[in-house]
């Protein structure tokens, strides 16, 4: 039992520290993991998921991406503007208040929830650990577009966010990781 105490605290330790080290890099614009551009790969791969919903092609149901430590990606306005939903997840504040305010976006936050969304939550970015996020609260996924974000996590913790990840997709979907 008390093994588990101390893997659990050790854990918390580390997203404590790797929140802290994010949060000081957005902090001194120090983020050269942010493209100037739409990731190629998502422009390649996207077109896997079919077409997405629109009134043009009569798709039903509502296509929604997961992108896990999304910061202030541009991937997340191409997906968007491609007509799917997104749902991020983001552990500083400072990058989706940075995001909102680049791209002009109207959204409001709900703080109880730790959310930031749009009217009819088109997009919705969780603010908080991602190893700590609800995630069934806000899927299921058909897809999930990771660009790094398995590299961001420390490797203790790479098992709990595989956990997260998969719990939000569809089974027989797709999870692209880059």
């Amino acid at each position: 039992m008390g093994e588990s105490a101390s893997s659990s605290s050790s854990a918390s330790a580390a997203s404590e520290s790797r929140l802290q080290l994010f949060t000081s890099l957005y902090e001194r614009k120090s983020t050269p993991w942010h493209r100037s551009d739409v990731n190629p790969s998502l422009e390649k791969y996207l077109k896997l998921l079919g077409p997405a919903p629109s009134a043009f092609n009569m798709v039903p149901a509502i296509r929604k991406v997961f992108v896990p430590l999304c910061g202030k990606s541009l991937d997340i306005m191409y997906l968007l503007g491609q007509g799917y939903h997104v749902f991020g997840i983001e552990g500083v504040k400072k990058a989706i208040e940075d995001f909102i305010h680049e791209h002009k976006l109207d959204m409001m936050v709900d703080e109880e929830m730790s959310v930031y969304f749009t009217t009819g939550n088109k997009l919705v970015i969780y603010c908080g650990d991602i190893l700590k996020c609800p995630i069934d609260k806000f899927g299921p996924f058909q897809a999930v577009w990771d660009c790094g974000g398995l590299g961001a996590i420390g490797y203790d913790e790479r098992e709990e966010y595989a956990k997260v990840i998969r719990s939000g997709l569809r089974e027989g979907k797709y999870l692209c990781l880059k």
